[in-house]
């Protein structure tokens, strides 16, 4: 697992920073500071620290900065299975925080394109069944722990066949979140399960890097 957070905060850092630059012109309400102060967290491996600084970001309102904070929701619901993972966040209290997240855009942080994937393991993968949908599993470097299995509907028909390798993001509007069920189960037993969540996405779309 190590490895995977290891680039994941590499990924984030990088993206984070490209945001505030763009943006800089629009009069933004984040802070280079405030997204230092969540790249710390992150890289000190504090997944609650992460999701304290990031939640009052993602609760406030800015047009400008909107594919900032969809990042940012991003990295607060990864912080949330982190969290999870590590048996320092109960079921029951992760329900209360989901909320803030549904109907909302949300941005994935770059992921390598393979249109033929099988298992789909942190990468970006056709759907099998259906055409329109792109998918990712997000799990650690072994793939023994599944974060979350994320659809995202792009409205028509994508071949991304001819971007393998290309490293790309998914966003979209966050329709649905489904906690795995056995959660509960699990935590009062004491053991783990294999996945967290299952998020659903619409009026999806994909950036390439360029």
């Amino acid at each position: 697992m190590g490895n995977y957070r290891v680039v994941l905060i590499v990924v984030i850092a990088i993206g984070l920073v490209t945001f505030v630059s763009a943006q800089a012109a629009s009069g933004p309400t984040i802070t280079s500071q405030e997204l230092d102060r969540v790249y710390t967290a992150i890289k000190q491996n504090n997944w609650k620290l992460a999701e304290k600084e990031v939640l009052p970001l993602i609760e406030r309102p800015s047009h400008a900065q909107r594919y900032l904070v969809a990042r940012l929701r991003y990295i607060y619901l990864f912080s949330l299975g982190i969290q999870l993972e590590s048996k320092t966040l109960r079921y029951v209290d992760l329900k209360k925080k989901l909320p803030i997240l549904e109907k909302r855009l949300i941005v994935q942080p770059w992921h390598p394109v393979n249109a033929n994937a099988d298992p789909c393991f942190n990468q970006i993968c056709a759907d099998k069944d259906k055409p329109s949908v792109l998918v990712t599993a997000q799990a650690n470097n072994k793939a023994t722990q599944i974060y979350s299995f994320e659809y995202f509907d792009m409205g028509s028909p994508i071949d991304i066949s001819s971007f393998k390798g290309q490293n790309a993001r998914l966003g979209g509007i966050l329709e649905k979140i489904e906690i795995n069920e056995n959660l509960s189960k699990a935590e009062q037993a004491n053991s783990g399960v294999t996945w967290f969540f299952r998020f659903s996405v619409k009026d999806g779309f994909i950036d390439y890097e360029r």
